[in-house]
């Protein structure tokens, strides 16, 4: 595990951080496709809003690895649920 050794400051005081780096890639969701492809697991746990609504669409369920582990513990209604059933069994 690679480390971080910046310096972190906070109230004019510096201090060396030598904190894990724990997340490889960060994506945005414009991303969302590029990010499916490569997971072997994808975790969905997004509430409703304007923005998520459908987020997992046909387009995202067939990037998916024909293997990968999808769970929706989020709301239904981000979920293209029959693209999914087609695409995936």
């Amino acid at each position: 595990m690679k480390e971080d050794h910046s310096y972190q400051c906070q109230f004019g005081t510096c201090v060396q951080s030598s904190l894990p780096v724990l997340v490889a890639q960060v994506y945005g969701p414009e991303q969302l496709n590029k990010l499916v492809a490569e997971s072997d697991y994808i975790v969905n746990a997004l509430p409703v809003t304007e923005a998520t609504l459908g987020v997992m669409d046909a387009r995202a369920i067939a990037s998916m690895k024909h293997n990968a582990v999808f769970s929706n513990v989020g709301r239904g209604k981000t979920v293209d649920e029959t693209a999914l059933i087609q695409g995936k069994l």
